[in-house]
């Protein structure tokens, strides 16, 4: 098992309770709260302990003090994934043929509705901004995804701005039993880590939120380093700029996109994914 914990800037206080609690507990003298190189340790394939822990607990390296704070992290984190409740259906709406009409995932079927949840909808929190722009007559736009050899899996069109919602309504929808294993990369991944956690963590407690490099290194000064990509060592080769790169070929067909009618965007869009996946696979060969 290998669990990684990403702190948010809300929850350095919940940690220095448990630092604290650890401190009494075990009589070990910690490293002050941003004190140098806090909880900070060098060995093969770890950077640091400050920002991601993994679950190491065979590592002799590790200080002792260290490998209490992991295991009591992970032990709660445990034990919060395990009292959250399994997801019913009474919280999904009806599977309707609408999907197909904004949609297109060949190979991938719808297998749920969307997800209900007026609670958190109410109380919504944000770790970092993002700034979304509309239109009176226009789409918000498309939402690709793409897997990691660089296939495009599919398209939705937005019907309201682009968010954490959409990448959760696409997954639950669709991608549902691929997501215990899944790694997603995404331009808003702190923020969307923390909404889908919210509303559905058994489903996403095994899902990997990484930003891509682009954004990171620009816009994420005050994300938690578990977020960056360049973080994990299976996906330094990864193309994780493809979406912004692809972009710029779909922007040629913008203007006559708003031309045309619903069928016939579908249809030119459908079409383009198909060249493009062709030109992908031969490429791969």
């Amino acid at each position: 098992m290998w669990l990684c914990i990403a702190f948010s800037l809300s929850s350095r206080a919940q940690f220095h309770v448990w630092r604290h609690a650890l401190r009494q507990e075990t009589g070990d003298q910690l490293p002050p709260p941003g004190g140098k190189a806090a909880y900070r340790v060098s060995w093969t394939g770890v950077k640091t302990i400050h920002w991601i822990i993994p679950f190491v607990s065979t590592e002799t390296k590790l200080w002792t003090a260290v490998r209490r704070v992991v295991a009591c992290v992970t032990k709660t984190l445990e034990q919060m994934f395990s009292d959250a409740p399994e997801p019913v259906d009474s919280q999904y709406s009806s599977i309707v043929d609408q999907y197909e009409t904004f949609e297109y995932f060949p190979g991938f079927p719808v297998t749920h509705g969307s997800g209900r949840y007026p609670e958190r909808e109410r109380r919504r929190i944000k770790v970092c901004k993002k700034a979304s722009v509309s239109h009176c007559t226009l789409s918000p736009g498309l939402f690709f995804l793409y897997c990691k050899h660089g296939t495009c899996l599919g398209f939705a069109m937005m019907r309201i701005h682009e968010g954490p919602h959409q990448l959760l309504d696409l997954m639950c929808r669709r991608f549902r039993a691929l997501l215990p294993r899944a790694t997603l990369i995404y331009d808003n991944a702190c923020n969307t880590h923390h909404y889908c956690l919210a509303r559905e963590p058994v489903l996403f407690r095994g899902t990997r939120f990484v930003v891509d490099r682009f954004h990171f290194n620009k816009n994420h000064t005050a994300c938690s380093r578990a977020y960056c990509v360049d973080e994990y060592p299976d996906l330094k080769t990864v193309n994780t700029e493809l979406a912004e790169q692809q972009n710029s070929r779909l922007r040629k067909l913008s203007r006559r996109l708003v031309c045309m009618t619903q069928d016939n965007v579908m249809n030119t869009l459908k079409h383009t994914v198909l060249t493009y996946n062709a030109e992908r696979k031969a490429q791969l060969r």
